[in-house]
């Protein structure tokens, strides 16, 4: 199954210079099916029981779309700027938490402790992860969005 075009009211998808592949096995291999979960289907659950219009979880995902899409360029030039890294990465822990994206919100716990401690070598070696999975984890997101409408 491929994505769909990306809907018009969220930020673009990774760039050529984050390129991920559009072709997924299924919703559920998306958002964690075989092997780690990328969304914690437990927080899902608890965003639509409280989702008294049918559009909360929208509106937060696309949300968090949008907070992925600022922070990305943010973390891609860590080292130029500790401390607006140290600001997106506990603004992304937080939210990464609300929707389920545990592994996104693990690493920025460790870059928040690494930039405290000042084991900048570790910074960069967890940034590198963090990229990578909110790749994986805005595919999944984008996914759940397209099977949410």
């Amino acid at each position: 199954m491929s994505l769909p075009p990306s809907d018009p009211d969220l930020p673009p998808g990774p760039s050529a210079a984050c390129p991920v592949a559009l072709s997924v096995p299924s919703p559920s291999v998306a958002a964690g099916g075989r092997g780690a979960a990328r969304l914690d289907p437990s927080a899902l659950a608890q965003l639509e029981r409280i989702d008294t219009d049918g559009e909360l979880l929208l509106r937060v995902l696309r949300t968090y779309l949008s907070t992925l899409h600022k922070t990305r360029p943010v973390l891609r030039a860590w080292a130029a700027d500790l401390d607006g890294h140290f600001r997106a990465v506990h603004t992304l822990k937080s939210s990464s938490a609300s929707i389920g994206a545990l592994a996104v919100s693990e690493l920025c716990a460790s870059i928040e402790q690494a930039l405290r401690d000042g084991r900048v070598d570790d910074v960069g070696r967890l940034t590198s992860a963090l990229l990578h999975e909110i790749t994986q984890v805005e595919l999944a997101v984008r996914v759940r969005l397209n099977h949410t409408r």
